[in-house]
């Protein structure tokens, strides 16, 4: 797998998981009754910090397969 297919995997998946976790944490804090401002703080940086995790998930995954796909396919020959 490419680095470009990671990478773009890592961002589909990555949007998916912060926008769900943003909604997750927007709808508990919104019942703590918080300020607007901070709402929308806490619930974009809960949502950023999940993005950038798949997406770093991704592209460690996808080198790390890549690795043992190429290693195992030049031993079987």
């Amino acid at each position: 797998m490419s680095f470009e297919a990671s990478a773009l995997l890592g961002v589909v998946f990555g949007l998916v998981a912060g926008l769900m976790g943003f909604l997750i944490i927007y709808e508990e804090y919104q019942k703590h009754k918080l300020g607007t401002q901070r709402l929308w703080k806490e619930s974009l940086s809960g949502g950023l910090a999940a993005f950038l995790f798949f997406l770093i998930l991704s592209i460690v995954a996808g080198y790390w397969l890549s690795s043992i796909i190429l290693h195992s396919s030049g031993t079987t020959g």
